[in-house]
């Protein structure tokens, strides 16, 4: 696989086929309590469910964003934590279980196709997550 930048720490595939990321709270009531978002095709995607991806993978649907938003979006990918690549596990921490949310992140390409829980309470995580 190849990455697109030189440093140790970082960074997620140059052009994967599929991204999703966002973060979710389960004791919570409303919109905002579940924020997923998709990149693919070079496109934005707002995922509309406010399901919480407690599975493998996020199965979701999903409204296209504007382009100055994808743009913004995209810069993301770069700082996925090559650890996560490089790594089999699935769950860092406890995502959630003290109401303090979760992070989610999917990454799909080629064959690869990984996802994560990880919690936001970064006492419990590698130091390579934490920023």
């Amino acid at each position: 696989m190849m990455y697109s930048c030189d440093e140790k720490d970082c960074c997620g595939p140059a052009d994967p086929d599929l991204f999703i990321f966002g973060t979710y709270y389960g004791k919570c009531v409303g919109s905002q309590c579940v924020t997923i978002y998709k990149i693919e095709n070079e496109k934005l995607y707002e995922e509309t469910t406010d399901v919480i991806p407690y599975q493998d993978f996020l199965n979701g649907r999903f409204e296209q964003l504007s382009d100055s938003k994808y743009k913004i979006a995209k810069e993301l990918i770069q700082k996925v934590p090559a650890l996560l690549l490089n790594e089999n596990k699935h769950v860092y921490g406890c995502p959630d279980c003290g109401d303090w949310g979760g992070v989610y992140f999917e990454i799909k390409t080629g064959t690869l196709h990984k996802s994560w829980l990880i919690d936001m309470m970064n006492t419990d995580l590698p130091a390579e997550l934490i920023p």
